[in-house]
């Protein structure tokens, strides 16, 4: 008899963790699905940088030391692609550097100046993030 409910069970199994993996991709815009990066070491290699068609002396005050750039990326909430480029307000001023984690992984990162940002990882991977408490100048606060 129990044999017989191997299957019925490994298919209720299944689709509870489909409907959970289901759900976790639809979180609200800044949910965090893990905590922000465990940083080693930053280099900060554009500060004050414009997007393309942006008048770079509209950025030039966007200008982070290593300390703010560590603390959005620690401080920062994991954030979906989509809620990334088109749920979050878009920032033209940015800082880019590079990075090494402290499990060796290594990327380039860049910190927008309504605190968002991503790192591109030499892998190819990407993190993309919020950090809500990114709110002091020179950053601007999301309302």
């Amino acid at each position: 008899m129990v044999t017989g409910l191997r299957f019925p069970l490994a298919a209720a199994a299944a689709l509870m963790l489909c409907g959970c993996a289901l759900s976790a991709s639809q979180e609200p815009v800044g949910a965090s699905a893990r905590p922000g990066l465990d940083v080693d070491a930053i280099q900060v290699t554009e500060n004050g940088a414009a997007s393309p068609d942006v008048d770079p002396a509209e950025c030039r005050a966007f200008v982070l030391d290593e300390g703010m750039v560590r603390a959005a990326l620690e401080e920062g909430e994991s954030i979906g692609r989509d809620d990334y480029l088109h749920r979050l307000p878009w920032s033209p001023c940015l800082v880019r550097g590079r990075l090494v984690l402290t499990d060796g992984r290594q990327g380039t990162w860049t910190v927008r100046q309504y605190g968002t940002g991503s790192v591109l990882f030499d892998d190819g991977a990407e993190w993309f993030f919020w950090c809500r408490t990114c709110t002091s100048s020179p950053f601007v606060a999301v309302e």
